[in-house]
């Protein structure tokens, strides 16, 4: 699933320090210019000057990072945004940021607390609810996952991978008739999830409904032959 990320957040959030020095201004708008025009060496280096002139701006240090993420530099992005994020503890945005660098940097419990940060900083943050979700799942822990991604689905009732993570998490419980009821509302919304789809026909093998699960098969075997191959498999396995 995409990560909404949010670039210039000039005029939005409250994201940099007053800036006394005219040259740090006049980098700061060439560094926005040149993002803009998607030349981020150019912003990169602007983004630079400004920090020379003003090394407490944290909104140029955002936008460098925003960039190292960008390229998959994870590493050189989260140098940046805990500094940035020190500078302006109460920007859910630079939180948001450093949880996606650390998710990548394959950082799961790093990655869940900044994610957690930003939920506490801003609950209708796009899909930082699902993100919990998700990070809780990674982690195997799936009873903390739920109300998370119950809320991302409370706000947004057409998500279809917070119903699946949902799905997911309850199969991982054993609550089956609750993941049963997660994994089909993920495909009416889509129905050529195939992860959804392989999900629903584990659990319903799980719960005696065969018959169910080959229906399911059949579905999935034009869509992805090794996963229908792999539920085709645990059917053959069913008592």
């Amino acid at each position: 699933r995409r990560h909404t990320r949010f670039r210039n957040v000039t005029g939005v959030q409250t994201c940099a320090l007053p800036i006394s020095q005219g040259n740090a201004l006049a980098q700061m708008a060439r560094g926005d210019a040149a993002m803009k025009a998607k030349d981020y060496d150019g912003a990169l280096e602007a983004y630079k000057q400004a920090l020379t002139s003003d090394p407490s701006n944290a909104r140029a240090r955002f936008q460098m990072c925003w960039i190292h993420n960008e390229r998959k530099q994870y590493a050189l992005a989260v140098s940046q945004l805990l500094e940035a994020q020190r500078l302006n503890a109460t920007n859910d945005v630079y939180t948001y940021e450093l949880a996606y660098a650390y998710r990548n940097l394959k950082q799961p419990q790093d990655a869940l607390k900044w994610y957690l940060e930003t939920v506490r900083l801003n609950a209708k943050r796009v899909n930082a609810q699902y993100w919990v979700g998700w990070t809780y799942n990674e982690l195997r822990q799936y009873a903390e996952a739920l109300p998370y991604l119950r809320e991302a689905l409370r706000q947004k009732a057409d998500d279809a991978a917070a119903a699946h993570e949902l799905g997911y998490a309850y199969y991982r419980l054993k609550q089956h008739g609750e993941a049963i009821t997660a994994y089909e509302q993920a495909i009416k919304i889509r129905p050529d999830y195939v992860l959804a789809l392989r999900g629903l026909g584990s659990t319903y093998l799980a719960v005696g409904r065969k018959a169910d699960a080959v229906e399911l098969y059949k579905k999935l075997l034009p869509l992805d032959k090794e996963k229908a191959d792999s539920l085709n498999a645990e059917i053959a396995r069913a008592k």
